[in-house]
């Protein structure tokens, strides 16, 4: 599955691995120049024709490049995953491109040029790319500006008239008619879009999926031509070369949206009055094959009537305040006539994108206001575009205050992330947290920051991980150079040792070298943009879990797994001692994020246990109470995420009506005391989880190359029934949290076959 953002098929929206895509973005266009100067040494700033010299302060202090990682964190946690940025800087501030020098004369006169490229402006852009793939944040990159800033149309005017006291006006109609100019920019592009950015890898530009499209320009207008006829043609010439370089990425303009003649009854005067000399066609400009989607700005207290009057007068109260409801109807109008354009004016319909505005309230604007804004906004563009696209509806008006925990949909189907489908893209990482405990000159820690970025990069979006592991004498691994079994408690560093009584409650003893293994786990997979499900307890030795709860509780310390299995279901002051554990770490403060751990968006479920069972207790009671009143406590204290339990999926008793034959699906699992549908029906199991080991529990396991029918038939009725339960009884979604393959003499080929046929 590509992990490159694309359009869905219809046309009219994004994709991501299959999945909606919908853009929660923000623009940020200093990233680049704030990334670069970590040295102290002064810079040049030059916007326009204004020099200035600028000192910037090292890195570890706190600005610069610091700074530009801590906004794209808080902006990855707050949920935003586009941010709209510069990937251009013409000798200004820190820039990237100094100039450019001519390497060939075309037979018919025209020039190719090489730019000349500053290393330390173009790190800058380098590491801005990888400190957001890190925190799983798309990018939209702006490939010049219209506008003098960052040096743009103007400069590669300037470099190719050699005039440098023109206007920015004049500057700009030179680069429209002049191709040495438009030759040095596609010169740029050439470059950029084949550079290998030594900070990801050596990938290059056009094969990074962080990207999420290629902007050709910022607001670009044909002032050189009012008939919008030459702004028009540069926009499908660069538009195509851009393609012709990257077959990967989607391409746009970021015109304003203005436009030259009117639009169903609403007059251009009305829309754009100040603009209609600008030689800008919206639907001209946006209708090429080579633009993927549509981009527009909006300005309401720049481009209506009343704004226009109020500048010309200096009434900035009217410019600001002028009457309420004429700036609500411009707005509103502004966006329909948009949207219905990208529905039904263009070759073919595509998406949309508001990737500009302003509300500004003047000396007293409030954030108060601004949200206000921004909700009417949100509600007028989403619920006209749901409109266009199915006709009326009664949808509720989207907030852009949802929030960044994963939640159940409305309708109980499927998981969500700020209103949109979220498909799990998962895997199983038991060990991050006692690897990422290791921070004393060992590999540990680097090697999980390693395994993470390695999943973001490959598209994996949740971790399943172990949120605890307790000091267990009985749980061990093989030391290949002593040749020996030595106790996992002797080797990595634990959580939690034994508990010290406080009345009838118990308080965890916590190693802080052990939990300071989990907070950088989290705090890591924040950053990048993972989700995590914490397992609280395992239903097995390993990492301690309910047996060694069990141990403690009893003194037994050489008690036998099976024993203290049993054990800790019967025993109440072991399951005080788990109670203890999961109070004190939802209320943990993580020192890497600040956050409580119950309230990190980062962590998308509790998962209660891995496979518990209910051996002893044929019935199946025992282990259906202690879910129901070990999930009951969680949610008494955390309210925000979603809760689960990792069982298995066994049953105690055939079903006709949900096809449920446990003498087929789990024959040898029948006394264990486990009933899936019991276990995943309580209130407060958000969604179930299955487990699937067809090489154990399938009453047929073929020996061999692993296509037996047999085995599929099995694999496929464990699948179907356990779908059916929980779309005709439970109404919850189910996740298929763990599951085996065995591929003999690592056959990869097998697993990878086997893998498409499971999902």
């Amino acid at each position: 599955m590509s992990d490159f953002v694309k359009l869905t098929p219809d046309g009219v929206g994004l994709e991501f691995q299959g999945e909606p895509f919908k853009i929660v973005g923000a623009n940020c266009y200093l990233i680049q120049v704030r990334t670069v100067g970590c040295d102290g040494r002064p810079r040049v700033r030059n916007f326009g024709d204004n020099l200035i010299t600028h000192q910037h302060g090292a890195d570890s202090n706190g600005s610069g490049r610091g700074r530009m990682a801590n906004i794209i964190k808080a902006a990855a946690d707050k949920g935003i995953n586009v941010l709209r940025i510069w990937a251009h800087n013409e000798l200004t501030w820190n820039s990237i491109q100094n100039g450019t020098k001519e390497v060939l004369t075309n037979p018919d006169g025209s020039a190719w040029f090489e730019p000349i490229i500053d290393p330390n402006g173009i790190d800058g852009l380098d590491w801005a790319v990888a400190e957001a793939a890190r925190n799983g944040v798309k990018l939209i990159m702006s490939l010049t500006n219209h506008w003098k800033e960052f040096g743009g149309i103007p400069q590669y005017a300037r470099w190719a008239s050699k005039k440098s006291d023109l206007s920015e006006w004049e500057l700009q109609n030179i680069f429209f008619s002049n191709g040495k100019a438009q030759s040095m920019f596609k010169a740029y592009i050439q470059y950029l879009l084949n550079r290998p950015n030594p900070k990801r890898d050596g990938v290059r530009y056009k094969d990074d999926p962080t990207i999420l499209a290629w902007s050709i320009a910022n607001e670009p207008r044909g002032r050189v031509d009012p008939s919008g006829r030459t702004l028009n043609n540069w926009i499908a010439d660069t538009s195509k070369f851009v393609k012709s370089q990257d077959s990967n990425h989607l391409v746009t303009v970021d015109v304003e949206g203005f436009f030259l003649t009117d639009q169903d009854g609403v007059k251009a005067s009305y829309l754009n009055p100040g603009q209609l000399q600008d030689g800008c066609d919206f639907i001209k400009n946006v209708d090429h094959e080579t633009i993927d989607f549509a981009c527009m700005h909006m300005y309401q207290d720049l481009w209506p009537e009343e704004s226009i009057q109020a500048r010309a007068h200096d009434d900035l109260d009217g410019r600001f305040e002028h009457d309420k409801k004429k700036r609500e109807e411009w707005i509103k109008t502004w966006l329909n006539v948009h949207l219905k354009a990208c529905q039904g004016k263009l070759s073919k319909k595509k998406p949309l994108i508001l990737s500009e505005f302003s509300e500004r309230k003047g000396k007293d604007e409030s954030f108060a206001d601004r949200q206000d804004f921004l909700k009417k906004v949100d509600g007028s563009f989403s619920d006209r575009q749901d409109f266009l696209k199915k006709g009326p509806s009664d949808l509720p008006l989207p907030s852009l205050a949802m929030g960044d925990f994963v939640k159940v949909s409305s309708d109980k189907t499927h998981l969500e992330l700020h209103g949109q489908p979220f498909r799990i893209v998962g895997a199983n990482s038991y060990h991050v947290q006692t690897h990422g405990a290791d921070n004393d000159g060992g590999s540990g820690r680097q090697n999980i920051a390693t395994l993470l970025n390695v999943a973001k990069q490959k598209g994996v979006n949740v971790l399943r991980i172990w949120a605890h592991s307790e000091h267990c004498e009985e749980f061990k691994w093989w030391d290949h150079q002593k040749n020996d079994w030595i106790p996992f408690s002797n080797t990595w560093k634990i959580i939690q040792k034994e508990p010290t009584p406080e009345g009838t409650w118990y308080k965890p003893n916590i190693d802080p070298d052990g939990i300071d293994g989990l907070d950088w786990v989290v705090a890591e997979a924040g950053r990048l943009g993972i989700k995590l499900i914490m397992s609280l307890t395992n239903y097995w030795n390993d990492y301690g879990g309910m047996p060694q709860y069990a141990r403690w509780a009893t003194g037994k310390k050489d008690g036998r797994e099976r024993d203290m299995q049993e054990e800790f279901l019967r025993n109440g002051k072991a399951q005080s001692m788990l109670k203890a554990y999961i109070q004190t770490l939802l209320n943990r403060e993580n020192p890497y994020t600040k956050k409580l751990y119950k309230d990190d968006p980062t962590i998308l479920a509790w998962s209660l246990a891995n496979e518990p069972r209910g051996r002893g207790d044929t019935s199946g009671n025992r282990l259906d109470d202690w879910i129901k009143d070990t999930t009951n406590f969680i949610r008494s204290l955390d309210k925000k995420h979603l809760i689960t339990v990792d069982t298995e999926g066994f049953f105690l008793e055939d079903d006709s009506s949900l096809d449920i034959k446990v003498d087929y699906l789990n024959p040898n699992e029948r006394s264990e005391g486990c009933d899936f549908l019991r276990n995943a029906s309580h209130p407060n199991v958000d969604f179930a989880c299955i487990h699937m080991y067809q090489e154990k529990w399938a009453p047929d396991y073929a020996k061999g190359d692993g296509k037996d029918p047999q085995q599929w038939d099995w694999i496929y009725k464990w699948l179907d029934v356990h779908l059916a339960i929980c779309k005709k009884k439970l109404q919850k979604p189910l996740v298929l949290s763990e599951f085996s393959e065995i591929a003999h003499n690592d056959n990869f080929a097998k697993r990878r076959e086997f893998l498409k046929k499971v999902n």
